[in-house]
């Protein structure tokens, strides 16, 4: 056992590396599958609420972005991954409460509406005369290939960790 952890400690930097490789690829083949438009539902109501928080989180530096309608319990929320992609501005320019929006949301979480304590993202907001998070766009970056370029990435950098590694101990 003491010569199972000399290794580990050994090879730390490869291990981490291999680790956080697998649950990169893990995030990347278990994300939801948003291919088109047709993956939505289009829900309409009555904006209630909204709260976008900026820097909260534990170290500070994240962000949340719900909001509320009135026919709904449910928050909604913008993905932080899609954060970029919301027009942040305008929406607080223009939009109230009591104001008309059009949400897409996942056909896989039109069972969740109205279910307490579940929050449904959105993936397209917009109203009558301007869209605020466009589905084009989310879909075209859900599509991307970001945590598998990542995730190689670490695998080789775990191999050359372990090479370095193994070298200087031979």
């Amino acid at each position: 056992m003491i010569r199972l952890f000399k290794h580990i400690d050994k090879y730390f930097g490869a291990i981490f590396c291999l680790i956080f490789a697998l649950l990169l690829f893990y995030m990347h083949f278990d994300k939801f599958q948003l291919q088109s438009n047709s993956d939505l539902t289009i829900i309409r109501g009555e904006l209630d609420s909204y709260s976008f928080l900026d820097d909260v989180g534990w170290r500070g530096g994240g962000k949340r972005y719900t909001f509320k309608l009135r026919n709904y319990i449910n928050d909604f929320q913008i993905s932080a991954n899609h954060l970029e992609l919301f027009s942040k501005i305008g929406f607080q320019g223009k939009v109230n409460s009591g104001h008309q929006l059009e949400i897409g949301i996942l056909n896989d979480q039109i069972g969740l509406l109205n279910s307490p304590n579940e929050r449904i993202l959105a993936i397209s907001i917009k109203d009558s005369e301007k869209e605020y998070l466009n589905s084009t766009k989310v879909i075209l970056k859900e599509q991307g290939p970001a945590e598998l370029i990542m995730g190689i990435g670490f695998v080789i950098a775990g191999f050359l960790a372990f090479v370095v590694k193994y070298k200087n101990l031979t």
